[in-house]
């Protein structure tokens, strides 16, 4: 009888294991193929996945199907897999989990893969595998920054279908010939910044070839400079739309004949941080689509050409770190002389050498940047700023402007973010209870001010500090705040409760953590991270209820950790590694919920979630664990009957076989039959498994 209920138990697990796909002309149900989620689970066993990134991947039975793991994306139609996009995202980057390891070429079992993106990821430094050039149904590859561009494998070419390549490496290894971009017919959009092109002397003809491309991203690759004698043989692509050949020393005689050629349809263009000479071109107005020009840290001369107020589609115009002059109202004159007046949404001219006094600026009702810092303006600020209800971002420091500056001057900045007035001679005349209409996300210090009662409340109403290290400002000054924050509802009795964000890494700073910064209630991101603060971390630290992000790493603090910290609920992030902490991490759901990286570079600090116990946990047994519940539990197995096993196995052939012999009676049984073992199959794999388990042990 024994063998017969094992063989009874085991048929009931292989029956659902085999999991239907069916089909009629009103419902598909499809699933992951099985030769490709083995290929899947080959290609994550040879990467390294310190942070659990790949954690919904995996065989147990709520894994199988593939289509539903991040990244992974299957055709409706087919089954197969279609798109494997494990980009990692900035915030992710910052944190460091990202992917390592190597590129398995056990990806060429996805034979229908047309997106692939392992984008800001670290593959050890390993070349672009030979295989990729064999993915013959790919459409959007993006590689950038995760591998190391040795060279371009042979097949790469026969990609014709390629529409979307970003190989942007930040290993500046470098290329010969590009003539195996020539083959990419289809290609749309092409990244390579940060490889070194230095000896791809034919790097415009291939792009001359390349009739479908808009978007061309060349930064910082070294290029080497276009014989103009030779650009009148080629037939230039005229499509590309995006143009970025910023940082690489170009001079104004390679760039200018090669660029006007192929203006047409050019919306984005930057040419900064080349060696662009002499006054602004003219030709430049033949650009009749143009919104964003980056003309930056280049040698132009002279001032803005009136054309530039033809150009009814320029949203931003940025020249800043040139060599203009002239007087600033003639500039903006030349600007407000037609239909850009409307559509302008950005003017940066910092760092230039411009004169003359601020001008009304009021007409130009879609502006939402303005940074005219470090030149040589004077006078007072024009009240005509106030008119512009859009401004976003302010920055006119590094001046010589004089005056006073009322609160008058903001009440219609409500979009305000950034506001920078350093180094001026200007007076804020600000009330005691001002509140001003805006919230500010970065405002710089006001060192060279002149302040009404040495006070500045907007400083203390900022989201952010950043910190230049020698000045530190305290504000308090308004009596009653009420700030809405995720939902909740903060009364603060002082400026200084609104700061949410403290930067102070990177520094020299020494000593112990100034109490002070425990008063920063309102504090959502706290880093200390990379300086040389010493002593204890202060219990105090459990008074910041609001903290999310908490970095005290690569410091030389001492002693065990505040079980203060332990209270901190909504703590997210958090990096103690690298200092001289010891004893037991406290006990905690949130503490022991981070990875154990959190506490490296603590030699003497022990207990969960780090692999080394502590002194007195040697002997402790695991939470939540009880021998003799379990010694009784083996017990009571053994006194299992056999009248047990013959209900169990009737009951599962009158309630399995009697439903599905109901349901073939019917036309559709199909979907009766379907739809019984979906609701049935978990039920049943845990049923069958413990059933074969104790069958197993009662018969022993």
């Amino acid at each position: 009888m024994f063998p017969i209920l094992e063989y009874v138990a085991l048929l009931s697990v292989i029956l659902f294991q085999l999991e239907p796909r069916i089909a009629d002309s009103n419902n598909t149900v499809m699933r992951c193929i099985d030769e490709e989620r083995e290929a899947l689970l080959t290609f994550k066993q040879s990467l390294v996945d310190e942070y659990g990134v790949l954690s919904s991947w995996g065989k147990d039975n709520d894994k199988r199907d593939c289509c539903k793991w991040r990244g992974v994306r299957c055709s409706n139609k087919t089954g197969h897999v279609k798109v494997l996009n494990l980009r990692r995202s900035d915030d992710e980057n910052s944190r460091g989990t990202v992917l390592k390891g190597t590129i398995s070429p056990a990806l060429l079992k996805l034979h229908d893969l047309r997106h692939l993106d392992l984008s800001n990821n670290h593959f050890g430094g390993s070349p672009l595998p030979e295989f990729i050039g064999s993915l013959s149904r790919l459409r959007y590859l993006n590689l950038s920054c995760g591998t190391s561009l040795l060279k371009v494998p042979r097949p790469f070419q026969y990609l014709s279908g390629l529409v979307y390549l970003h190989l942007e490496n930040s290993n500046l290894f470098s290329l010969g010939s590009l003539q195996w971009l020539s083959h990419l017919s289809s290609l749309r959009h092409l990244d390579l910044s940060y490889i070194n092109l230095t000896k791809s002397s034919d790097w415009f003809q291939v792009v001359a070839k390349l009739r479908s491309l808009k978007t061309l991203v060349l930064h910082s690759c070294a290029l080497p400079p276009i014989n103009p004698s030779s650009i009148w043989h080629f037939n230039l692509s005229t499509s590309i739309e995006t143009l970025d050949l910023s940082d690489n020393n170009l001079p104004s005689s390679s760039v200018y004949p090669w660029l006007f050629n192929l203006s047409r349809n050019i919306q984005y263009l930057n040419l900064g941080f080349n060696s662009l000479q002499g006054s602004i071109p003219e030709a430049f107005q033949l650009m009749v689509s143009l919104r964003f020009l980056y003309l930056t840290s280049n040698e132009l001369e002279g001032g803005i050409p009136k054309f530039f107020g033809k150009m009814c589609s320029l949203n931003r115009l940025c020249l800043p770190y040139n060599k203009l002059s002239g007087d600033l109202s003639e500039m903006i004159q030349n600007l407000s002389g037609g239909c850009t007046m409307n559509s302008l949404e950005g003017v940066c001219l910092e760092g230039n050498d411009i004169t003359g006094p601020l001008p009304d600026l009021g007409g130009f009702s879609s502006l939402k940047i303005l940074v005219l810092g470090e030149n040589r303006l004077n006078g007072t600020i024009d009240k005509s700023l106030s008119q512009l209800l859009k401004l976003e971002s302010l920055s006119l420091g590094r001046n010589s402007f004089t005056g006073v500056i009322s609160e008058t001057f903001f009440s219609n900045m409500s979009h305000l973010q950034m506001l920078y007035l350093n180094d001026n001679s200007l007076t804020l005349k600000l009330s005691h209870d001002w509140v001003p209409p805006f919230q500010p996300k970065c405002f710089n210090n006001f060192s060279a001010m002149t302040r009404e009662k040495s006070s500045n409340p907007i400083i203390g109403l900022a989201d952010k500090i950043w910190i230049f290290p020698r000045y530190v400002y305290r504000y308090s000054y308004l009596d009653n705040v009420l700030l809405t924050w995720k939902g909740s509802e903060h009364e603060y009795k002082s400026t200084l409760g609104l700061v949410k964000c403290l930067d102070l890494s990177s520094n020299k700073l020494h000593g112990a953590i100034p109490e002070e910064i425990m008063d920063l209630v309102g504090l959502i991101a706290l880093n200390l991270s990379r300086n040389h603060l010493t002593g204890p971390i202060t219990p105090k630290i459990g008074q910041l209820n609001s903290l999310d992000f908490l970095d005290l790493s690569r410091n030389q603090f001492s002693r065990s950790i505040p079980s203060s910290l332990s209270q901190l609920n909504g703590l997210s992030v958090l990096d103690l590694s690298s200092n001289n902490l010891s004893g037991k991490i406290p006990l905690g759901t949130q503490l022991q919920s981070f990875n154990a990286s959190v506490y490296a570079g603590n030699p003497e600090l022990c207990g969960l979630p780090l692999p080394n116990k502590c002194p007195d946990e040697e002997s402790t047994p695991l939470p939540g664990r009880n021998d003799g519940a379990n010694t009784l539990e083996d017990e009571d197995d053994q006194f299992m009957t056999l009248g047990f096993y013959v209900g169990l196995i009737l009951g599962f052939f009158v309630g399995f076989w009697g439903v599905c012999g109901t349901l073939m009676l019917n036309r559709s049984w199909r979907h009766g039959y379907y739809n019984f073992l979906t609701g049935m199959k978990d039920w049943l794999y845990v049923t069958a498994a413990l059933n074969i388990a104790k069958l197993q042990k009662f018969r022993n």
